[in-house]
């Protein structure tokens, strides 16, 4: 590794203490303390002597100890030797008892691990200026940075700059994680060419400070984290402050996982926005982003560009959530390169809360023609362009079928665009499970602008999947619908509550001519009383099925205007629908 240039220096505490020092202050006589090593009988080589601070001292302790302060106060205890301390039961009394780090003791303790060293030490401020002595750390998990540090609240300021013989370390996984109060954490320097794991390095850090927590990781060489999650939730629920310098990150050449990575979920964005720093990482070839870069709320604006130029999403198995909830992105600079042949599973709300997104339409179509493996697509582009005067270009989903998804539960909701979207194409024989209030394509194109026709004759919805349709068309710009694919199983439908209600422009409602109705059992405000969404021969249709298939009782069909034809046959289905005990509101004959 290249030392710190102060590393050499070995300083000491002010009082020149060589020893590992660490303050315990007890509250009420006669309390306890343990050192839990990790090792309850003896175990891997560790062997230390500890003055309690008391007066009383043991030495050649090779297992856990526990030492008892007869009189309440604050304590430096002292060790040196080879020591370890597994702080496995975090949060308990023992580990809130620590108050204080004061003395790494470089030249007198050497460490055989520093796996969870202080992890739970809530209470522990840290105000050493040495650095602890890693040269003959171990491998394995005696090896590892993992959790050292976890939950350590007390801790401002985390200055390890300093610290040499860092290449001995080869996981961190979660090493600052929940170090709330930390406004830095400054690894600079560090040789981080065998770490084999990072995830949930920084997450949930500076969440409780005012500006956020600077990190400083520059260059750092992660090609040894090789692991399947080994870099997911770095900064997971982080709050990054400005001065934040993570430029230069080498990942490895295999694709990696990406899930949460800088999932900022709680307002914690604070005022760190920049992300230039990913144009200067090599190997950006991730194996999912689902909430890779989803944004701390509906309200959130600090991330207005970004750019992926560089990254391979050849492998991306999972893009859900991935720009979700990024009210002021504006553009993805190289959108148009974006490409998978892997997408599999829930891709749900990919785009969701994307305000003010404007270039949709450069994702190529070849992107969406290779989701025929995604189950959902559910919530993809709710609310996106509805902060730009006249909307934006729709996407061109060209031949994507979408075809293995269940749901397509509000995939368009509230999304405002300049142009009518093709959704002619999508395949929707898959559809499975939901209710009557969910699953199946509720909302779908609900409070939609733009969008003026939905051509759904070649949907084939799904026998066991098609249960509602539940706001699906409401109060859009759309003048018509088109489900008259025979091909399409009505069967399983439970509900048309408000599909067209206050959608006062739809003027046909086309309904295929052999439907099943026969499981409908909530049709209320379909429309409202002044709306006409159906022609009098679409009316004609669907009350001639409804009289030859359902035979459920207590039903209110709010048609509003919808008119039928007067006398023989459809005369007598509404009639016998009524006489059932169901109830009918529309516009009468024709």
């Amino acid at each position: 590794m290249f030392p710190h240039p102060i590393g050499f220096l070995g300083t000491a505490a002010p009082s020149g203490e060589t020893k590992f020092v660490m303050e315990v202050t007890t509250t009420t006589p006669n309390e306890d303390f343990q050192i839990n090593t990790g090792y309850s009988s003896g175990g891997s080589g560790i062997n230390f002597n500890v003055d309690w601070g008391d007066g009383n001292s043991d030495s050649g302790v090779v297992h856990d100890i526990t030492h008892t302060y007869a009189v309440a106060g604050s304590y430096d205890v002292k060790i040196d030797g080879v020591f370890s301390m597994n702080q496995q039961q975090a949060g308990t009394a023992h580990a809130l008892r620590i108050t204080k780090l004061k003395n790494w003791g470089t030249s007198e303790c050497n460490f055989a691990s520093i796996y969870r060293l202080f992890y739970g030490c809530k209470n522990m401020t840290y105000e050493a200026t040495d650095y602890p002595d890693l040269s003959t750390l171990p491998g394995g998990n005696n090896g590892a940075l993992a959790e050292t540090f976890r939950q350590c609240e007390a801790i401002t300021s985390l200055d390890l700059s300093n610290w040499q013989d860092t290449d001995r370390i080869n996981r961190s996984t979660n090493a600052f994680l929940q170090m709330k109060n930390c406004e830095l954490i400054d690894l600079t320097g560090w040789d981080f060419s065998n770490f084999t794991s990072c995830k949930g390095m920084f997450s949930t850090i500076g969440t409780l400070t005012t500006n956020g927590c600077v990190v400083k990781m520059t260059n750092a060489d992660l090609t040894s984290c090789t692991g399947a999650n080994a870099v997911d939730s770095i900064f997971s629920s982080s709050k990054l402050a400005e001065g934040t310098d993570i430029d230069g990150w080498t990942l490895p050449t295999a694709a990696q996982s990406w899930y949460a990575f800088m999932y900022f979920h709680q307002g914690n964005w604070s005022g760190f926005s920049d992300f230039s720093f990913l144009q200067t990482w090599s190997n950006k070839k991730p194996t999912t982003i689902y909430r890779a870069f989803r944004g701390s709320g509906p309200l959130d604006t600090k991330m207005t560009s970004f750019n992926i130029t560089g990254f391979d999403f050849s492998a991306c198995l999972s893009f859900r959530d991935g720009w979700m909830y990024n009210a002021g992105l504006t553009s993805i600079t190289a959108l148009n390169t974006i490409v998978s042949t892997s997408v599999t599973g829930n891709q749900q709300s990919m785009f969701f809360g994307c305000k003010s997104l404007g270039n949709l339409d450069d994702i190529p179509t070849a992107f969406w023609e290779g989701w025929g493996s995604a189950t959902s697509v559910a919530n993809l582009f709710v609310n996106v362009g509805i902060s730009i005067a006249g909307g934006v270009n729709p996407p061109n989903f060209g031949n994507a079928t979408f075809g293995s998804s269940t749901t397509f539960q509000t995939m368009l909701n509230n999304a405002r665009f300049n142009a009518n979207v093709d959704t002619s194409k999508f395949d929707m024989s898959s559809l499975s499970g939901g209710s009557a209030n969910s699953g199946a394509i509720k909302g779908m194109f609900y409070l939609s602008d733009g969008i003026t026709s939905v051509d759904g004759s070649g949907w084939a919805m799904s026998a066991t999947g098609f249960k509602t349709m539940r706001d699906a068309f409401r109060v859009s710009e759309i003048t018509s619908v088109d489900l008259s694919d025979t091909n399409s199983d009505f069967s399983a439908l439970i509900s048309i509550q408000d599909a067209a209600r206050s959608s006062a422009g739809i003027t046909s409602f086309a309904w295929p001519s052999n439907a099943d109705f026969s499981s409908l059992t909530t049709a209320t405000n379909f429309c409202l009383v002044t709306e006409q969404p159906m022609t009098t021969a679409q009316y004609d249709n669907f009350l001639t099925r409804i009289d030859a298939t359902n035979s459920n009782t207590g039903v209110t069909y709010s048609m509003g205007a919808c008119t039928y034809t007067g006398g023989g046959a459809v005369a007598t289905a509404r009639a016998n629908i009524v006489a059932a005990g169901n109830t009918i509101i529309d516009g009468g004959i024709a």
